[in-house]
Parts: structure tokens; C-alpha cells; sequence
């Protein structure tokens, strides 16, 4: 029995459909049918930056406990499949966003690695990256048939803020595409 191939990154901004850089990271493992996406929100802080852009972040102290991405991304999918932390609230909020499942190795390789790069996340220099990408619980508003074996809550990589900033905390946590 051959297990099947899950990478899930939850997206909040640009990413998102009809967002700026939607068809340029996803078109190709779309028209492939590797990847599949359903609305989601996890809990969080959502901000608009100065540079026009979101970002997403989370109490400090959760961050140091957080599961950082790593270059291999069949382990990060495992990872994602197994991860269990327990969350609290700490005033924040329901960000509201897009669950993208890849359902195929060679096309999360190559979408993650380019949006790695995009995003500023350099695994030899984490401290001058702008974004880490850090596992997170999510939960989707529809039961994906692809992840049957997950409830409505499961883990997705997602792309955390790593700078201090002066944006501007969005309420509702929703950004619009």
C-alpha cells in the first residue's frame, strides 16, 4: 500500500486566489492537479506592513517552541502529518486564509523552494530571513477528502514575520487578494 504524498502550507496574503502572486507560484501544479486549496484560518496576528505586503505573526514565546522548516521537503510533509503542540490563546486573532494541500513530491520541491526564496526564508541565515516557515494548527472550514484521516483541525507550514515592524494589525485578520 503506497502512502500518500501531503504537504500543507496555509496562506494568508499574496498567495491567496487572486492575490498577486497566486498564478505565478500555483498555476502550474494546479493545471497538473498537485495541488488542491480550501478556505482555513488558524490563530494568529495579521498585519499590513508599510511595504504593502502582510505579515503574520505570533507571540514570542511561541515562536522559540515552533517547528522550523527544513530544505527536505518529504520530512517537513511528515512533520506536518505528526506535529503536537498545544496552542492557548494569547489575544489573538482568527486569521482567515486558503489551506494549499500538495499532493505530489516533485511539485511541493519545486513550489516551496521558489517560495522560500520569495518570501526572504534562508535556512543558513535565520536571522536575516524576513519570513521563517513554521508549522501551525489549522483549521479548514470543509473536510478535505485528501486529508480524511485529519479532523477539521490539522498542521500547515505557514510563512511567520521575523523582523520587528510598524504594520498595521488587521481586523478581521483577513487580507484582502
Amino acid at each position: 500500500m503506497t502512502q500518500t504524498f501531503l504537504f500543507p502550507l496555509f496562506v494568508y496574503g499574496t498567495l491567496k486566489r487572486g492575490g498577486q502572486y497566486h498564478q505565478e507560484f500555483c498555476r502550474q501544479s494546479l493545471e497538473e492537479g498537485h495541488l488542491h486549496i480550501e478556505p482555513a484560518t488558524t490563530k494568529g496576528r495579521l498585519y499590513e506592513l508599510p511595504e504593502g505586503y502582510p505579515g503574520f505573526e505570533l507571540p514570542a514565546e511561541w515562536v522559540a517552541s515552533l517547528q522550523l522548516g527544513s530544505s527536505n521537503i518529504q520530512v517537513d510533509a511528515q512533520l506536518a502529518s505528526t506535529q503536537a503542540l498545544e496552542a492557548q490563546s494569547l489575544e489573538l486573532d482568527y486569521v482567515q486564509g486558503e489551506l494549499f494541500i500538495y499532493t505530489d513530491l516533485a511539485a511541493a520541491q519545486r513550489d516551496i523552494q521558489a517560495l522560500d526564496k520569495m518570501e526572504g526564508f534562508f535556512l543558513d541565515n535565520l536571522a536575516g530571513s524576513l519570513y521563517h516557515r513554521v508549522l501551525v494548527e489549522v483549521e479548514t472550514q470543509t473536510v478535505s477528502q485528501l486529508c480524511q484521516a485529519h479532523q477539521a483541525y490539522q498542521w500547515a507550514w505557514i510563512y511567520h514575520y521575523n523582523r520587528p515592524h510598524q504594520g498595521k494589525r488587521l481586523k478581521p485578520a483577513l487580507w484582502e487578494a
